[in-house]
């Protein structure tokens, strides 16, 4: 429910450090291959390309030892595990990422991302049956190109805050239990005739 992930006002410009967040479960397969690749293939091009900017990706999620360590050993990635309140945890964030390559099934991670009110990159794989407006309430990317582009449409603050806040209120329209719950209900209604 919405209540449990409180919209966060975030600023972007005059900032030198931005904070990637990845939420998730890092023991699935796709969410570590995910991960892996986006550690080893696109943060260090976007750190080379910044603008002036430091990209730190922030790992929250279960994780086991081995997998933790070998994240931890790659330049700006800061892996925290399981923690008690991911909404909470998830405050230190500027952009939520998402990079699974393969799987099935909406990902929750960016529901999350998008209600906590943090501007979401996700591939077109992690996209899929989400169907928020491209550029308008989430971005994509594939490839470090497309991420640096992503990045540097997010380094602009109002467009920052628009997606942001469209965001929240695409979770709130599509995603949210009482309003799906009402539809039911009144569908309900309609076919026993109350």
């Amino acid at each position: 429910d919405l209540e449990d992930y409180p919209f966060t006002k975030r600023v972007i410009e005059n900032t030198n450090i931005i904070n990637l967040i990845f939420i998730g479960n890092l023991c699935s397969f796709q969410n570590f291959d995910g991960v892996k690749w986006f550690v080893k293939n696109i943060l260090p091009s976007i750190n080379k390309n910044n603008n002036g900017k430091k990209y730190i990706f922030h790992i929250l999620g279960k994780i086991n030892k081995s997998d933790k360590l070998y994240l931890q050993g790659f330049e700006n990635v800061v892996v925290s595990g399981s923690v008690t309140n991911m909404a909470d945890a998830a405050k230190i964030g500027h952009i939520g990422i998402c990079p699974v390559r393969f799987g099935a099934g909406v990902q929750n991670k960016i529901l999350e991302y998008m209600a906590l009110g943090l501007p979401t990159i996700t591939s077109r794989m992690g996209y899929e049956g989400i169907e928020a407006n491209i550029g308008e309430e989430i971005l994509i990317a594939d490839n470090s190109d497309e991420y640096l582009k992503s990045l540097e449409t997010l380094s602009e603050n109002s467009v920052y805050q628009m997606i942001a806040k469209n965001a929240r209120n695409f979770v709130a329209e599509k995603f949210n239990w009482s309003t799906r719950l009402s539809v039911l209900v009144k569908n309900i209604e309609r076919l026993t005739g109350k």
